[in-house]
């Protein structure tokens, strides 16, 4: 006998992505128009030639969660995509990214 599963109270009603480049400087790389009900993830784009810091504040290259090329953040779990801040440690560092 087959399990019945119900996603029903985790379907993704309504979901957000986009790609970005920062460089050295810190910023807040989310638009004030993005809404995030429950979390976002963040991936380094694996022909980075640095790595991407994740933070919730102006953030230093070597702070924050830490991502290499190729690889992707857990679910931060926030309200508010303006909290998130993002530094590479060389310029034009690629990333994408979804927020549920």
């Amino acid at each position: 006998m087959a399990n019945n599963v119900s996603v029903g109270n985790e379907a993704m009603h309504n979901w957000q992505a986009g790609t970005g480049t920062v460089g050295t400087t810190p910023a807040q790389i989310f638009p004030a128009e993005f809404k995030v009900t429950k979390y976002v993830v963040v991936r380094a784009n694996a022909g980075n030639s640095g790595t991407i810091s994740l933070n919730n504040s102006a953030v230093s290259a070597d702070g924050g969660f830490i991502l290499a090329a190729g690889d992707t953040s857990p679910e931060i779990k926030i309200n508010d995509l303006s909290k998130v801040w993002l530094v590479g440690s060389a310029a034009d560092q690629a990333f994408s990214w979804v927020s549920v």
